[in-house]
């Protein structure tokens, strides 16, 4: 069975660089849209279950890959509790690059822990193995780099030298045990590569 990773497509908190938690922050801008298109495209064809956070861009997402699929909104799966970083650009916090250095020993003041959002998502990973369907999980950037550690048997405290950008998928498999396809494949960039051959 195969378990999809989507992140969401791309917001304008997002290109500003600003930490949102928030359920209800903004929603996908025009770029966005368009890379969920793409992922929607990319899937068309499969039979797959649909699982969401609940935050407004991942929603909005789940809805442009759904194409009449059921939804199923899952807690587990939201965004990072950002604490004192909530609703602020990079520019504006001292020292946040030592988050993405070891999120574990540099946690976010009053923000979440790690390892219990790696503990939450997982819960939700294992429901989708017992239940043996193919399934995508749309989800945040860090929700899906602390699954993609576990997999990869990898330490939570280096989940940034992964990289998983807005509008990508990353595939894992399930036979005896997880194992990570691919990370962090664009469909839209694939979408624009079929263009240029087309063109050629």
């Amino acid at each position: 069975m195969r378990i999809f990773l989507v992140r969401h497509g791309t917001t304008n908190l997002n290109e500003r660089g600003v930490f949102s938690s928030n359920p209800n922050s903004d929603g996908l801008n025009e770029k966005g849209k368009e890379e969920t298109l793409a992922i929607s495209c990319f899937l068309k064809d499969m039979e797959l279950e649909l699982i969401s956070s609940p935050i407004k861009r991942a929603i909005e997402t789940a809805e442009i890959i759904s194409m009449g699929r059921r939804i199923r909104v899952d807690d587990r799966l939201k965004e990072i509790h950002f604490g004192d970083w909530e609703g602020k650009e990079v520019k504006e916090i001292n020292g946040y690059s030592k988050f993405f250095e070891d999120p574990v020993k540099n946690k976010i003041p009053r923000g979440e822990d790690p390892q219990k959002v790696l503990g939450r998502a997982m819960e939700v990973v294992k429901q989708v193995i017992e239940r043996g369907r193919d399934t995508v999980l749309v989800s945040h950037g860090f929700v899906i780099l602390s699954i993609l550690t576990k997999a990869l048997n990898m330490k939570l405290s280096d989940a940034f030298r992964l990289k998983v950008d807005t509008g990508s998928i990353s595939l894992m498999e399930y036979n005896d045990r997880l194992r990570v396809i691919y990370i962090n494949l664009k469909p839209l960039l694939l979408k624009d590569l079929c263009k240029c051959l087309k063109s050629a």
